[in-house]
């Protein structure tokens, strides 16, 4: 038990297996926990790849921009009418927006990754996992940084997604010539 009352696994003490493991697993009931923030974030995507803004997407199922922002970020669930409505208007099935089996998986794939990619870094990660108080530590450049544990998963791991994306656009722009559109 740590001073938070939270469960706390360290690299020093532990061998990394079993600290990604609980990492991990962390990660999966995050998942399960935020349906509506997975759901809101394919929406997110969809609606970017299909280069509409939230203002955009909002007028076109008769709903205002910060109706949008609330449904993306996962605060208000979103009624099964505005999800048949915002599936149609990204032409996308409205069991690719439900089926959170999916996209949990997919999450947990991603987050997988990103752990392993941290690791590869050179960050010690220390995860806390106490419901409500969980706080994690990022060991990084021997610097200690403490964070809370839903950020790391949340926040962080989106931004280092869409970084990489962006990074990848620019790397082939700069390095590649395109084959087929």
């Amino acid at each position: 038990m740590n001073k938070l009352g939270g469960d706390i696994l360290d690299h020093k003490e532990q061998n990394s297996d079993k600290t990604v493991s609980k990492l991990l697993e962390f990660g999966k009931e995050w998942n399960l926990k935020n349906r509506d923030k997975i759901i809101g974030y394919y929406i997110q995507k969809q609606r970017k790849s299909m280069r509409l803004t939230q203002k955009q997407l909002g007028q076109l199922i008769g709903k205002t921009e910060s109706s949008i922002q609330k449904y993306e970020s996962g605060k208000t669930e979103i009624p099964r009418s505005v999800l048949e409505k915002i599936a149609s208007v990204l032409g996308v099935h409205i069991l690719e927006l439900l089926d959170t089996t999916s996209s949990i998986e997919w999450c947990n794939k991603r987050d997988d990754a990103i752990i392993a990619l941290l690791a590869s870094l050179g960050c010690e990660i220390t995860i806390g996992t106490d419901e409500g108080r969980a706080k994690s530590t990022i060991h990084y450049k021997g610097d200690l940084y403490r964070i809370n544990t839903n950020l790391l998963l949340d926040d962080l791991f989106s931004d280092i997604e869409d970084d990489t994306l962006h990074l990848v656009g620019k790397f082939l722009k700069k390095h590649s010539t395109k084959i087929y559109n």
